[in-house]
């Protein structure tokens, strides 16, 4: 059974460094685990779904990336905050190409980070206790396989049921089956492609459906566009699971009030 506490799993060779902030965790009751391998890591995500998970780059120097993938996998995903020796800010794109809660370097400032996991831990808290437009069906349309696998993930672990399509031209077929509340859809698809399905859905909708759009080449020009064909957000890929998240229930809640944009 896994604990109701929020929990914290640290992943480093030595946690030495971090005792002032596993001390600053335990005093606000926040379960604190350790383990000192990638493998230990993974082992432990998996038996304990923690909340987030602070990775010591040290860990694992070569594949880093690849670990951080493997506990996005996990069933219920981790918050992920990396601690880096590298004295130069690794800057805000660097962060969500790795898709993290937050980049810290070392010397760790203990301070500065327990308040990212306690802002996230209580925002955590909130959309537990305001289950608001759960349920909601959202449509999700990405050639991608494995990202569309992972965004199923994230929505349904929030509680959101979810309907994947592979293509757009499988998307626009499944709308009056489908009907659902949001969708988000990638924009470069072979075939159809997601500007083209994003004006299909505003039509077919007379736009009560929000549409995000997905991008991993973001420009002024595909913004403009976007915007103009109907969709209400863009994203950048890959997008960190609390973004994705954040936007829908933003978008949900403003379509339920009836302050969408059409």
């Amino acid at each position: 059974m896994i604990d109701s506490a929020p929990t914290v799993l640290f992943a480093a060779r030595d946690s030495e460094d971090m005792k002032p902030l596993t001390a600053l965790l335990e005093q606000r009751g926040i379960r604190v685990l350790l383990a000192t391998s990638t493998r230990e890591a993974l082992a432990r995500a998996k038996e304990a779904s923690p909340d987030i998970v602070v990775v010591d780059g040290d860990l694992e120097p070569i594949g880093t990336s690849s670990f951080l993938d493997a506990l996005r996998s996990c069933s219920l995903p981790p918050g992920i905050i990396l601690i880096s020796g590298d004295l130069t800010d690794p800057g805000d794109e660097v962060d969500r190409s790795l898709g993290l809660l937050h980049h810290a370097v070392k010397p760790v400032d203990a301070c500065r980070v327990f308040d990212v996991i306690s802002s996230e831990l209580n925002r955590k808290s909130r959309s537990a206790e305001a289950p608001k437009n759960r349920h909601a069906l959202i449509l999700c349309v990405d050639d991608d396989s494995l990202y569309l696998s992972s965004l199923s993930r994230t929505l349904t672990r929030h509680g959101y049921r979810v309907f994947l399509c592979t293509s757009a031209a499988r998307a626009l077929a499944s709308l009056p089956d489908v009907r659902p509340d949001l969708a988000i859809v990638d924009i470069m698809m072979p075939g159809t492609d997601g500007l083209s399905l994003t004006e299909s859905i505003r039509t077919w909708s007379n736009g009560r459906i929000p549409v995000v759009l997905l991008t991993a080449l973001a420009s002024d020009e595909a913004y403009h566009e976007g915007y103009a064909r109907g969709a209400q957000r863009f994203l950048s890929k890959p997008c960190p699971p609390d973004v994705v998240l954040r936007e829908v229930d933003s978008l949900l809640e403003a379509s339920a009030s009836g302050g969408a944009a059409g």
